[in-house]
């Protein structure tokens, strides 16, 4: 009985002491458990940002680069017209050039005459004017998906004195089925997540105006291309002038 109790109070002082000791547990060390390094090194690899492709800044009149024909293949028709056409207004000497406008009604009932699918709502129409007083010009309409990327399906119509004269259809008659328009649309999102357009380092004289990215799809040669353009003022007072020689072209695959 006596050994009995002794074992039962030995056993209570160890339990005690333990309870009461201020040493920390064994730390285990990151080497002794490899399972939680490997685990680590593959989560911080998933997680990094790809690295991203560089798109390179060409002088489009010094480089030897070769540029897309976009003009391979290419289907025109068209015909002559007689479509009363006014000046539209807010258009002014200084503001007759790019002008985005609607389709007249007019000019779409002749161009449903030969395509009687034509739908101008997926097309963006532009207006120029050659003159500031309104005597030749051009309405360009071109099919554009999903207000994304432009397309070489286009028309175009010559202004003179007031009249359309002839209407031009460019690759009216291509066709890529939505599927297609979707898969191209997914690849420009692909695209803008893994480039970054190199810019161009200002020298003394020059300064920043504008620039422009472009996405285009042309049907003729089955192509999707990014085009890059920049514009820059070199010179200062009367001597100043825009530079529009620099600028990127990079077909996406």
């Amino acid at each position: 009985m006596k050994k009995l109790t002794l074992i039962a109070l030995l056993s209570f002082a160890l339990l005690l002491f333990c309870s009461c000791s201020n040493e920390p547990p064994e730390e285990i060390l990151p080497e002794e458990n490899e399972s939680s390094v490997f685990s680590s090194e593959e989560e911080a690899a998933e997680t990094e940002e790809p690295s991203k492709i560089f798109l390179p800044l060409i002088n489009f009149f010094e480089t030897e680069k070769e540029f897309i024909d976009s003009a391979e293949g290419i289907e025109i028709t068209g015909k002559r017209s007689d479509i009363p056409f006014a000046v539209p207004e807010g258009i002014d000497e200084n503001n007759h050039s790019a002008i985005k406008i609607e389709i007249p009604p007019e000019l779409e009932e002749a161009i449903k005459e030969d395509y009687p699918s034509f739908d101008k709502e997926n097309w963006e129409t532009i207006l120029s004017y050659h003159t500031s007083v309104f005597s030749a010009g051009i309405i360009k309409a071109v099919y554009v998906i999903e207000g994304k990327i432009s397309t070489n399906k286009a028309i175009v119509c010559t202004i003179e004195n007031g009249k359309i004269i002839r209407i031009n259809y460019t690759n009216m008659d291509m066709e890529i089925d939505k599927s297609y328009e979707a898969e191209l649309l997914r690849k420009v999102e692909n695209f803008e997540n893994t480039t970054t357009q190199t810019k161009k380092i200002f020298e003394d004289g020059e300064e920043f105006l504008s620039e422009e990215v472009h996405y285009n799809y042309y049907y003729n040669i089955d192509k999707l291309v990014y085009v890059y353009q920049l514009y820059f003022y070199v010179g200062t007072g009367s001597e100043k002038v825009v530079n529009n020689d620099y600028g990127c072209e990079y077909i996406i695959e």
